[in-house]
């Protein structure tokens, strides 16, 4: 799994995933934009959001996992023009 933790940015920073493949944890994270990628965790979760704002996931693919995206305490998350 990639884990972004305890990153705080004030202007948000974009990641290109593009054809990544990849499970993710983003916890206590401020102004991340993730452009691109699948999420996969057969069995399991894709990408996991925790205790987090203003995180974006525009045109990701959630695949193989039991569940595609987990957001747990967080706020300020747009997931847009995904497939799952």
């Amino acid at each position: 799994a990639v884990t972004i933790r305890g990153k705080v940015w004030q202007r948000p920073v974009t990641l290109r995933l593009g054809e990544a493949v990849l499970s993710l944890i983003v916890r206590n994270v401020t102004g991340v934009t993730l452009q691109g990628g699948t999420f996969v965790n057969t069995g399991g979760t894709g990408a996991l959001i925790a205790r987090s704002r203003n995180v974006s996931v525009q045109n990701g693919r959630f695949t193989e996992s039991r569940r595609g995206v987990v957001i747990d305490r967080s706020q300020d998350i747009r997931i847009t023009g995904s497939q799952f």
